[in-house]
């Protein structure tokens, strides 16, 4: 096994490690509307420090992180960002430890060599039906 192989599969324990690390259930919704979970990282962070400056900067950056693998096993496509205003976009929704449970659109996605899908995500209201 080389030092890729071991990043890669340390990779995919932390990602799916909800006892001992960082990881929560997450849910995603499809365009169509079929939700599924998975366990994966989710941050939001809504203080950010401007490196040029050192000053506190007021900017919501939230994203989430799913082991690709993990979308292949429970044979889901990949999320992506939706373009446009009026499109149907994927949506990843998870409770934050204060307990509350937030939704987000999946504004653009990131994957990487070892098996991880970084989402970047936003803000998003669902429509009551």
């Amino acid at each position: 096994m080389t030092l890729l192989d071991e990043a890669a599969a340390d990779l995919a324990a932390i990602l799916a490690d909800t006892v001992g690390g960082f990881s929560i259930p997450i849910t995603l919704t499809d365009p169509s509307g079929e939700e599924s979970e998975l366990i994966g990282l989710a941050t939001d962070i809504g203080l950010s420090i401007d490196p040029d400056t050192g000053q506190a900067v007021v900017g919501r950056k939230a994203s989430i992180a799913l082991s690709i693998a993990a979308l292949e096993e429970a044979e889901l496509e990949q999320p992506r960002g939706v373009a446009g205003k009026t499109a149907k976009p994927w949506l990843a929704t998870f409770t934050l430890p204060t307990g509350v449970e937030q939704t987000f659109k999946i504004s653009s996605v990131m994957p990487d060599k070892l098996g991880c899908l970084v989402c970047f995500i936003e803000a998003y209201e669902v429509a009551e039906s």
